[in-house]
């Protein structure tokens, strides 16, 4: 079993929408898995399961075999996915001479980009110890690239009411919009994405917009009474591809464990670089990545510098991602002081905003993953 795999299982209650089950598998391992609500009119080749998975490195935590071989894995399927058409929209950073040669590739493919260097670690005048950050979409408007009416419609009877209004709201004010001159081109690009409701996102890197809707209903619980169950059976507890298997983590999806993201205290000025830290802090930053690290997923590096920790930002990423996703009682102190872990967890913010890797997002999708995930 090679590919994406669904099933749908609609509801005996009346006015509750059919729910869809959904997993990737890579090479007879569960890769990645998902649920949500039922959107069968919108189709589009730009979006799919995949784009969230492989531009993430998403995998679940019994897969051994996973398509992700190198640390900038990721960065270079999204790079080929946006030549290929198979995604709208991306981000990704490349080493110097490669983000040149698919800079070269990206006027035939009729995408445009922005592309920003990276500060330079060290001497050579070819760049070769550069890389360039870059943001790409398709020139079209959303009314021509994608079906909005059926998407939609989608939304209409998948969300409550008040949730389905402001999605779709946005979704018809982005039809004239081009991608590109609004979330590449412009002087605010980043802060118009990030700023964008979430249907208008997910639609914009290609992501299913049945996860999407998910994701909009996790965002709004708790909701008493609400007729979108998560599970409209009961959870599921399987193994790899449906066989026997335990619960992900303790079951609770809802409570005191996930933590509140700071935000950084310094308008308008740089946010922190991983680069720059004081020896003391890369000790302690270091230990903690260590100590957070999940026992089933290879290291494959361990940065002995700063600057070459900066060149792994993943790493702080993913210890991130279990710092706010862990009980209180099992999650891993960034510091042995208690007085100074609210200062450090600001500051490991900090860090991953200077990354562009939104601390954020990595909290949703921690929630997104503990409430959707099969285990």
């Amino acid at each position: 079993m090679h590919g994406v795999y669904e099933r749908v299982f609609r509801a005996v209650e009346s006015g509750r929408p059919a729910y869809v089950e959904g997993v990737a598998a890579w090479h007879g391992r569960r890769l990645w898995s998902w649920s949500g609500p039922e959107m069968p009119r919108f189709r589009d080749p730009r979006v799919s399961p995949w784009n969230p998975i492989l531009a993430q490195g998403l995998r679940a935590e019994d897969a051994e075999h996973t398509p992700y071989r190198t640390p900038s894995w990721c960065d270079e399927w999204i790079a080929d996915a946006l030549l290929r058409n198979l995604k709208p929209y991306g981000r990704f950073a490349l080493p110097y001479k490669a983000a040149m040669d698919w800079c070269a590739e990206a006027g035939r493919a009729g995408l445009v980009y922005r592309a920003t260097p990276e500060t330079a670690s060290g001497d050579a005048s070819d760049g070769a110890d550069r890389r360039l950050y870059i943001v790409a979409a398709i020139t079209q408007t959303y009314g021509e690239a994608f079906d909005l009416d059926a998407l939609i419609a989608d939304y209409q009877d998948a969300l409550p009411e008040e949730l389905a209004e402001p999605q779709i709201d946005a979704l018809q004010r982005h039809r004239d919009q081009s991608i590109a001159l609004r979330y590449v081109l412009a002087d605010d690009a980043d802060e118009r994405f990030w700023a964008a409701p979430r249907a208008v996102r997910g639609l914009t890197l290609g992501y299913p917009p049945t996860a999407t809707a998910a994701r909009i209903l996790a965002e709004a619980e708790p909701a008493a009474g609400s007729p979108h169950p998560r599970r409209p059976y009961g959870p599921v507890a399987t193994g790899p591809l449906g066989g026997p298997g335990h619960p992900l983590g303790n079951g609770r999806t809802n409570g005191p464990q996930m933590i509140r993201v700071p935000e950084c205290r310094h308008p308008g000025r740089p946010h922190a670089r991983v680069a720059d830290m004081t020896p003391t802090t890369f000790a302690t930053i270091s230990r903690w990545i260590d100590r957070s690290w999940p026992v089933d997923m290879p290291r494959g590096t361990h940065p002995g510098s700063p600057a070459e920790l900066e060149r792994f930002g993943y790493l702080i990423a993913i210890a991130y991602r279990a710092y706010v996703s862990s009980d209180p009682v099992l999650r891993v102190p960034i510091s042995d002081d208690p007085d100074a872990e609210g200062e450090l967890h600001r500051y490991v913010c900090c860090l991953l905003r200077g990354m562009s890797k939104d601390p954020r997002e990595i909290h949703l999708d921690a929630l997104y993953a503990r409430r959707m995930a099969w285990s």
